[in-house]
């Protein structure tokens, strides 16, 4: 975007990035260039916008998100599974990791309606409870949502304390959601 419409945007997602610590969590195991196209722009996004330490979940020992050697100075987190295993995830040290940031920002990109996957889906709103409950503001960007959402997700999402924003990607995508939830 450009003149006054990415201004407005810019303003916006700097009101809503805290100017301290952000974890970004992608949407799943490193593979799509699109989820990594994602993941790095929510890191540069959340440095540029003031953000002190930015750290990048990672689901595997060998992913990096094409940051481990990029212009972005991040922390890259591995995470004990995947996908979210509360018993796995409630040890000390993943608690330690979560109460280094602030700010959880998971990328929900095209899976958030359980279409490619309802085990991922369920997972990445379980991780964002399990976030919500150690103090972290959590918030989902980069969603899209489908006309036939899965009753898994359905129930999940309709178990999300409220406080958790979901950004929508497009006005379908919002109809969508707000017809499921």
């Amino acid at each position: 975007m450009t003149g006054e419409g990415s201004r407005a945007n810019r303003l916006r997602l700097r009101a809503h990035f805290p100017r301290r610590r952000v974890l970004v969590v992608p949407p799943g195991p490193q593979g799509g260039v699109g989820d990594q196209a994602v993941t790095q722009m929510l890191a540069w996004c959340a440095r540029d916008l003031g953000a002190r330490d930015v750290g990048v979940v990672t689901y595997a020992p060998d992913e990096d998100w094409g940051l481990r050697t990029g212009s972005i100075p991040v922390t890259l987190i591995p995470v004990p599974s995947w996908p979210f295993d509360h018993e796995r995830w409630a040890v000390p040290s993943v608690r330690a990791t979560l109460e280094r940031y602030d700010h959880v920002v998971i990328a929900g990109n095209d899976c958030m309606d359980g279409g490619y996957s309802d085990l991922g889906t369920s997972a990445l709103l379980a991780m964002a409870c399990f976030a919500d409950a150690h103090g972290c503001r959590v918030s989902f960007v980069n969603c899209s949502f489908n006309r036939r959402p899965t009753p898994t997700v359905v129930r999940a999402l309709r178990a999300l304390p409220e406080r958790i924003p979901i950004w929508l990607r497009d006005a379908l995508s919002a109809q969508s959601f707000a017809a499921a939830t």
